[in-house]
C-alpha cells in the first residue's frame, strides 16, 4: 500500500504517535486496570519559586513596543507605525526598559486606548511590578510620555530659533 501527500503523512503520524505511547506507558496502564482506576499523571515540575515576587510598587522609565515587532525586528523603517499596528492587532504591549522587557496592562481594562499614541515613545510608568517564573509584568497605574516623541525631534529643533 503506497501512501501519498499530506493524508499519509498524517496516518504515518498518527501510528508513530500511538505506538511511543504504548512503549513508554505500559507500567501506568498495567497499574490502572489492576487497580481499576485511571492512572494518576505525576505533577510536573516548574521553575524555582524563589523567582516569584508579589507586586511592588515602582517607577520605570522606557520605551512602549510590541512584544512581536520588538522580537521579530520587524519595523524598521517605521518602528512607530510597525508597533502601533501590531498592538492594534492585539499584540502584547511591553516596555523596553534598564531592567529588560516588561509586559504592560491595566488589569481587566487592557490598556491599549492608552497605549496606542505612546507607540515606540519613550514613557516614564507608575505601577505594581509582578515576576513569576522570570516573565516581569507591569500593572500601570499612571503613565506619561516622558518628552518629545521620536516624531517631533525635527520640528522642534527647527523652531528653536535663537
Amino acid at each position: 500500500m503506497k501512501l501519498r501527500g499530506l493524508g499519509g503523512l498524517l496516518v504515518v503520524g498518527v501510528l508513530a504517535a500511538g505506538g511511543a505511547w504504548l512503549a513508554t506507558s505500559p507500567q501506568a496502564f498495567a497499574q490502572a486496570t489492576k487497580a481499576g482506576k485511571p492512572a494518576k499523571p505525576k505533577p510536573v515540575q516548574t521553575r524555582s519559586a524563589s523567582t516569584d515576587r508579589p507586586g511592588r510598587d515602582i517607577d520605570l522609565d522606557g520605551r512602549v513596543v510590541s512584544v512581536q515587532t520588538y522580537m521579530l525586528g520587524t519595523g524598521k523603517t517605521d518602528a512607530t507605525k510597525a508597533t502601533a499596528d501590531a498592538l492594534r492587532a492585539g499584540a502584547a504591549a511591553a516596555l523596553d526598559s534598564p531592567m529588560g522587557l516588561v509586559i504592560l496592562g491595566q488589569g481587566n481594562a487592557g490598556g491599549m486606548r492608552v497605549l496606542l499614541p505612546l507607540a515606540n515613545r519613550e514613557v516614564q510608568v507608575h505601577g505594581k511590578l509582578y515576576e513569576k517564573g522570570g516573565a516581569k509584568y507591569l500593572d500601570i497605574g499612571t503613565i506619561n510620555a516622558a518628552g518629545k516623541g521620536q516624531d517631533d525631534d525635527d520640528e522642534e529643533d527647527d523652531n528653536d530659533g535663537g
